[in-house]
């Protein structure tokens, strides 16, 4: 059963680093029962959400952003009781289900998006640049690739700076915003059930929200304008 994943593009040095995070608690639960390892992963998940809002939270104001304060407020209370799940107040209803606790579990998350815009986002992702940098390994794999890049040494330092950016805010975003999201099915045992395989198509139908289902997986939208002839779409 799975016990942890990283959703999307990462870094080298920040997907190495995810796994040793992993790492930690695989061992504590291998040779769990039942309850006691569903007990261990929550416990688990929900540090990891913890620490995420507060590294967020820390890179929107080192960046110049303004940090909301009722998700200033819950970080300071986790600091003295670090091992309590802290949600946010959720409307009292007659059925409170997986879902609301889960938006209720991420709510840091959800503010801390809503308070980072795209300029926020490069900024946050300069950063964390040095989990981007590629080796000699990785530089040589691409010059291999193009003929263009290995007889132009300005062109090819352009396209790797390049390649690094754009890692690094997909590292960051998809860190702080969907492994949020995946370490709160844990939480809620969403993802209790769930094989690998199970895991990874809840991923691409709920989190990168490419469905299998969906033959476009995602990419196509009828009701944007493409400037292609019918849409783009070829039907033999």
């Amino acid at each position: 059963l799975p016990i942890d994943a990283l959703p999307g593009l990462y870094g080298p040095t920040a997907f190495m680093r995810g796994l040793a995070q992993a790492e930690t608690i695989a061992p504590q639960v291998a040779t769990k029962n039942v309850g006691e390892r569903s007990q261990a992963l929550r416990a688990y998940h929900n540090a990891r959400i913890q620490q995420i809002a507060a590294d967020w939270a820390s890179d929107v104001a080192r960046t110049g952003g303004v940090v909301p304060r009722d998700v200033v407020a819950r970080i300071e209370r986790r600091k003295s009781n670090p091992g309590a799940i802290e949600i946010a107040p959720i409307a009292v209803t007659k059925s409170i289900t997986e879902v609301s606790i889960l938006r209720s579990i991420t709510a840091d998350a959800t503010a801390l998006e809503a308070a980072t815009d795209i300029s926020s986002w490069n900024k946050i992702a300069a950063l964390h640049s040095s989990d981007v940098r590629l080796d000699k390994g990785s530089i040589a794999f691409i010059t291999r690739q193009n003929q263009t890049l290995r007889a132009n040494d300005a062109l090819l330092s352009q396209t790797l700076r390049n390649l690094e950016q754009y890692m690094a805010l997909d590292t960051v975003r998809n860190e702080y915003m969907l492994r949020t999201k995946l370490h709160g099915w844990f939480v809620t045992e969403m993802a209790k059930s769930s094989n690998v395989e199970t895991l990874n198509e809840m991923v691409y139908a709920q989190l990168f929200l490419t469905p299998r289902s969906d033959p476009w997986l995602g990419l196509y939208s009828p009701d944007v304008y493409t400037a292609l002839d019918n849409g783009g779409i070829s039907k033999n």
